[in-house]
């Protein structure tokens, strides 16, 4: 999958571990780690995606 645009996550750790995402084919949201470049893309839908992002800010309080 190839990606439209990669955007860096506001909240890396130190070090530059970062997430990336992006707009993937059929409207999904492509996730790839900064610390294996080349590595596997996970790619969710869009309903996925936001049940991540409200589950990681719910663990993060």
């Amino acid at each position: 999958m190839t990606p439209s645009h990669w955007k860096r996550s506001s909240h890396c750790a130190e070090g530059n571990a970062c997430v990336y995402v992006a707009t993937g084919p059929a409207g999904h949201v492509l996730v790839a780690d900064s610390g294996e470049p080349g590595g596997r893309v996970l790619a969710l839908t869009p309903v996925a995606w936001g049940s991540l992002v409200g589950w990681l800010k719910a663990k993060r309080g």
